[in-house]
């Protein structure tokens, strides 16, 4: 029997292209409107992984057990020591999580075969949208689904967590991230601060598995809460992908299956662009002048000095992060 039938999993097929990033926008609003009204069920909105993550996951699917890319899974996801049983452990949470989850963005483009390889064997009850439709900002004056936010109890995680902190208290006290209030409605905070243990980080711990479970811990601590946004290695996580020659920011899960599952709330898999959210600025968005006209205003900051990991610039040029002269001290 093929691994992926194995009870825990549920298995479908695929059909049709996903919705388009407006359109899956008002989906997901809808549902977290229709979550916070108890007409429905918490839910997981996911993201599809690509890199490193999903040829661990195809590799897996067909019986491997030596993953192409492990290098990859350790410096850009933080999957930890760079050996097959813990990348296994990390794939079978991955792949368990994204099974479960009700939305999926995904990326397309010549990604499409790849993921579709995936999504056929473990998203047969999900709706699938553009990745875009998990990036609020790019809905302003269109129903936002962060509108939906506003007056719940929110948690965050993220390796940003007191800059976040930091600038959502600048933004509800008048100096404003956004234009739209609705791109980040009022709502009561609270923050999980991620272990970074990508690229050549200390690592806290002696595995992955073990630094998860210290973040499910971290959790509890601050619970309860309404619903969670996650952006956090290959906890929640911070990836890596390529999308007409811009990298964008792709989703790891076992965290966000946690939260679901262990605390009854829904969770949303936002990546990277978290800290655009919370206007932090990281060199993948200053570095395009037609993102960094339009939305960069004097309210937004550069990630703190003591949040950008030794070897940062080997993670896709310090994609998340600023150069030296740029970090605050």
């Amino acid at each position: 029997m093929r691994w992926w039938t194995a009870p825990e999993f549920r298995i479908g097929h695929v059909t049709g292209p996903p919705l388009d990033a407006a359109t899956g926008n008002l989906l997901i609003g809808r549902q977290l409107r229709e979550v916070f009204a108890g007409a429905r069920e918490p839910l997981m909105i996911a993201r599809l992984s690509l890199g490193a993550e999903m040829s661990a996951s195809i590799d897996y699917a067909n019986g491997r057990r030596d993953y192409a890319d492990l290098e990859s899974l350790g410096n850009n996801a933080g999957v930890y020591p760079r050996m097959a049983e813990e990348a296994t452990r990390f794939v079978h949470d991955y792949l368990s999580s994204l099974n479960a989850s009700r939305i999926v963005a995904r990326f397309g483009g010549e990604w499409h075969a790849r993921e579709t390889f995936i999504l056929d064997r473990f998203c047969p009850t999900a709706t699938f949208v553009a990745n875009r439709a998990l990036e609020p900002f790019y809905f302003q004056g269109d129903e936002p689904w962060s509108s939906q936010l506003a007056g719940r109890r929110v948690l965050v995680v993220h390796p940003f967590a007191a800059t976040i902190l930091s600038q959502y208290s600048k933004h509800i006290s008048g100096r404003r991230l956004w234009a739209d209030p609705d791109v980040l409605p009022r709502f009561e905070l609270v923050t999980v601060s991620a272990y970074l243990t990508l690229a050549d980080s200390p690592k806290p711990h002696a595995s992955w598995s073990e630094t998860l479970d210290a973040l499910k811990r971290d959790v509890a601590d601050v619970a309860p809460f309404d619903v969670a946004l996650l952006g956090c290695g290959a906890y929640g996580e911070l990836r890596r992908h390529e999308d007409n020659n811009h990298a964008s920011i792709t989703s790891g899960l076992p965290l966000m299956h946690h939260i679901h599952t262990a605390h009854g709330a829904s969770a949303v898999y936002v990546g990277g662009a978290i800290q655009v959210l919370f206007g932090i600025k990281g060199r993948r968005w200053a570095d395009r002048p037609d993102f960094a006209n339009r939305y960069f205003n004097d309210a937004w900051v550069w990630p703190a000095a003591n949040e950008t990991p030794p070897g940062a610039f080997g993670v896709e040029g310090a994609a998340y992060w600023a150069v030296p002269t740029e970090v605050v001290a």
